[in-house]
């Protein structure tokens, strides 16, 4: 399940780039946020990877802009992006190291020697490093999915993106794409829930002799949901942000965007 989830998410935090330089464009953000000069003060890898995709994305190898930004300073949703993102980059690295371990290296006890004559008991299935690997990426995710749900409703924001409320059309009242910010907060909601440590939990058994538990097992079922939710918040923006950037076609900003 810990694997699972792992692939999984690799793919839903590669694409978080790409939907967020879509929502970036949709309301003529500023790249000021995503300049290398901003991330060699504060190197975190995943905050740096996270910026020079999105310059990548809206401006190639300079990252010169999304065509004329409109503000001197954006909403946190495009302004933080790489500090909040960046770290769910960083865990679901370090989850991968943890994983590969688990995967390859056996925890059978006890161990028998190469000898074949001696035998060591051991704690090496105790799995504390996969349950703490996964709940730390809960909690990450929950961050840049907290974002993502941001974004989705500055979308709907006339003085950001200059277009009607909620991306709306047809007659007075009509909603637009307020139903999908309702969507989003459901599955923010279940998220929330997932980033509850599961490593929080204790248990003593066998009259004393396992006195503690990792529950790994239960981390890797809560991170299976939490992507799942956070599928849904990623898929909400998306739409979200391609219908915006479709009632703002023609701009020359966005060229690079729908390449």
């Amino acid at each position: 399940q810990a694997a699972l989830a792992c692939h999984d998410l690799d793919v839903l935090l590669r694409a978080t780039h790409a939907v967020a330089a879509l929502s970036l464009a949709a309301v003529s953000g500023s790249l000021e946020a995503y300049a290398p000069e901003v991330h060699a003060l504060r190197p975190y890898p995943g905050a740096a990877r996270a910026a020079a995709e999105v310059r990548r994305l809206l401006g190639g190898p300079g990252g010169t802009g999304t065509g004329g930004a409109r503000r001197i300073q954006d909403p946190f949703g495009f302004r933080a992006f790489p500090q909040a993102h960046g770290p769910a980059l960083d865990a679901a690295d370090a989850l991968r190291r943890v994983v590969r371990t688990e995967v390859n290296c056996p925890s059978e006890n006890p161990l028998i020697g190469a000898d074949g004559t001696t035998a060591h008991h051991h704690g090496g299935f105790y799995a504390a490093p996969l349950g703490l690997a996964l709940d730390g990426l809960d909690l990450a995710l929950l961050q840049t999915a907290q974002l993502s749900a941001a974004r989705l409703a500055a979308l709907g924001r006339p003085d950001l993106t200059g277009l009607p409320a909620f991306l709306a059309s047809g007659p007075a009242g009509s909603s637009g794409t307020m139903i999908l910010e309702y969507t989003a907060n459901s599955a923010l909601a279940e998220l929330r829930a997932c980033a509850l440590p599961a490593s929080a939990g204790h248990a003593v058994l066998s009259h004393g002799l396992e006195e503690a538990a990792s529950f790994a097992s239960q981390a890797a079922r809560q991170t299976l949901r939490a992507v799942d939710a956070y599928a849904t918040v990623l898929a909400c923006e998306l739409v979200t942000a391609v219908r915006a950037l479709r009632c703002f076609r023609g701009a020359a900003a966005l060229r690079g965007v729908r390449r």
